[in-house]
């Protein structure tokens, strides 16, 4: 598993983050400048990884929706251990009502994974192979009806 899996969808999730944050009346146009270049530096850095998951997606959507769902399956627990000490620290520094949202959300999304990997390893799978085994080996979407003619 590749970084390359999840790459267009990060970099979605981060360029719509960056247009919100252009938005925001509270920030300097500094810092909204230089979070577009820091962005803009990522995107022109992994333009060659982003640019083949894209023509994935387009040559086979179904399949490539079920590699990104798998390679997401394969990273939490990394990212839920590489995340979780900041949140702390995040949760700490934060007013009562944004620190208590913070900390049920995380909480919340690791007791998903944990009883997910508890339920699979159980079964005999990973949460990825369950993905895999559970879920048909490409989606294939319904074609819509045309409306009657009048």
């Amino acid at each position: 598993m590749g970084i390359d899996q999840i790459l267009l969808l990060l970099l979605f999730l981060w360029c719509l983050g960056t247009v919100l944050v252009l938005f925001r009346r509270e920030l300097s146009m500094v810092w909204k400048i230089s979070a577009v270049l820091v962005f803009g530096l990522y995107a022109l850095w992994y333009y060659p990884d982003w640019s083949a998951a894209y023509q994935r997606l387009i040559g086979a959507p179904e399949t490539e929706i079920l590699v990104v769902l798998t390679a997401i399956l394969d990273i939490l627990p990394v990212v839920l251990l590489i995340v979780w000490p900041f949140v702390i620290f995040h949760v700490f520094q934060s007013t009562p009502g944004q620190a208590q949202n913070t900390l049920r959300n995380m909480i919340l999304l690791t007791l998903f994974y944990w009883v997910l990997w508890f339920v699979c390893y159980s079964a005999g799978f990973t949460p990825s192979d369950a993905l895999r085994h559970y879920l048909p080996e490409s989606l294939e979407l319904p074609a819509i009806p045309e409306p009657p003619r009048t």
